[in-house]
């Protein structure tokens, strides 16, 4: 080890590691797939250094529907796999993947295939195939210690040695060091070995441009302009118990990764809440909840997002305000668990009128976001309070924030840059009175 080494924190490489990833059936199709053309792949050669080689796609193995499977299992993977590698959140853009053929003393290995147009590699995966009676030594997958040399991070000397077998699939940061041991057949034969590897590529999200109109703008154009698609705007419901029991067990096994999460001052004025990510279930729980919000609309609607679990401190509180115009149409709040002192309303607009809503734990309320002002004014007397949020829009929702501010300044209820006009109706007054619920 370098002198300076022993002195330098020494970081370890995360790796998460699953076996039996594909059932038996799929991993034969997809074994068959790959040893149906093998013998046709381009043998491996040397590459000098500082030599760049992309391949493109004309040299890989076209493995069909059965590749299918692996890249859906890798892309319900990913958020998962961003929380459990400390992985800063991401954009998945595309999954590439190369083939490569071990036989005997070959190597041989095909270009790679989905080379994303754009996007940075953030999660390397491994996945192994071979045969049950290839015997081997060697071949191991290395991910190196980093160490920091003056501000950058390089390979120390030290690394964790995971060893490779059938059906097994291994991820890692795209920006750690690592390597593979030779790999040498022991026995006499035709011994195997297929591996795809590749990376998950995308970006973080860009920032979000600043809306055309400021925020108590925007709020009194969604309730002058948007329609509304239930008479009373709001209603309270059970959660399916099924769902309910999913997000209780969620949050219990989540509760060590809870963060703050660095929520909007301008609404969240008391501090930040904190965050239990479950946004890799996202799709399944916006999929059993839909009926319900369609119910609620009398429409089709189309899943927008999920967020949560989001998990209120002590003295929190939640400016009133109405949500995003071109997502967050038809949308619900799911209590899931509280710890108070004394109820916590939700206050929602209706009608000129605010109500209070109390929901206990196993309850969700359905409401319009976009067009009725909600939100949690007083602050919470008590421990926790935990909230899902799950939000739809109709298939034909036409409205954005620029077609708003468009519309309103054709109409002269507003002007150039944006302020309200005295064409503005008395309508689009913040409500004022309460009535409890």
């Amino acid at each position: 080890m370098p002198a300076g080494d022993a002195a330098r924190k020494r970081t370890a490489t995360p790796v998460v590691q699953f076996r039996e990833v594909l059932d038996r059936s799929e991993r034969d199709a997809l074994f068959r797939a790959i040893d149906s053309r093998a013998e046709r792949l381009p043998l491996s050669r040397p590459v000098p250094v500082d030599t760049h080689v992309d391949a493109g796609a004309d040299d890989a193995v076209d493995l069909g529907p059965t590749w299918l499977v692996l890249d859906q299992l890798l892309r319900n993977l990913a958020g998962y796999l961003r929380r459990e590698l400390g992985i800063d959140h991401f954009v998945l853009d595309a999954i590439d993947h190369r083939v490569t053929v071990h036989d005997g003393s070959l190597v041989r290995m095909d270009g790679w295939a989905g080379r994303a147009a754009r996007g940075t590699p953030r999660i390397d995966f491994v996945y192994v195939l071979e045969p049950p009676d290839a015997v081997w030594e060697g071949g191991t997958l290395r991910l190196y210690d980093t160490v920091d040399a003056e501000g950058l991070d390089r390979a120390a000397d030290t690394f964790t040695e995971i060893e490779l077998s059938d059906n097994t699939l291994v991820c890692f940061p795209s920006d750690r060091h690592h390597d593979a041991t030779r790999l040498v057949p022991t026995a006499a034969g035709s011994a195997r070995r297929f591996v795809i590897a590749g990376s998950l590529v995308g970006d973080s999200l860009p920032a979000r441009p600043p809306p055309s109109v400021d925020v108590e703008v925007l709020s009194a154009l969604q309730r002058l302009y948007l329609p509304t698609l239930n008479e009373t705007g709001f209603e309270v419901r059970p959660t399916p118990r099924p769902v309910h029991r999913v997000l209780e067990a969620l949050l219990e096994l989540r509760a060590g990764r809870r963060r703050s999460e660095c929520a909007d001052s301008r609404f969240h004025r008391s501090g930040s809440p904190d965050l239990v990510d479950i946004s890799d279930l996202g799709d399944d729980i916006l999929r059993w909840l839909q009926p319900i919000h369609e119910e609620f609309a009398g429409r089709a609607l189309v899943p927008s997002m999920i967020f949560g679990l989001r998990v209120y401190r002590p003295g929190n509180s939640l400016t009133l305000h109405v949500d995003r115009p071109a997502t967050h149409v038809i949308s619900s709040v799911i209590q899931v668990s509280q710890d108070v002192d004394e109820p916590w309303p939700l206050v929602v607009e209706q009608d000129g009128q605010l109500h209070e809503v109390f929901l206990a734990p196993g309850e969700m309320l359905l409401y319009e976001g976009a067009t009725h002002e909600h939100g949690r004014p007083s602050p919470l007397r008590g421990r926790s309070f935990v909230n899902l949020f799950a939000h739809y829009r109709p298939h034909d929702w036409p409205w954005t924030v620029d077609g708003l501010a468009a519309q309103a300044r054709n109409d002269c209820v507003i002007d150039r840059v944006g302020r309200l006009t005295s064409r503005a109706p008395r309508a689009v007054a913040r409500p004022s009175t309460a009535a409890r619920l």
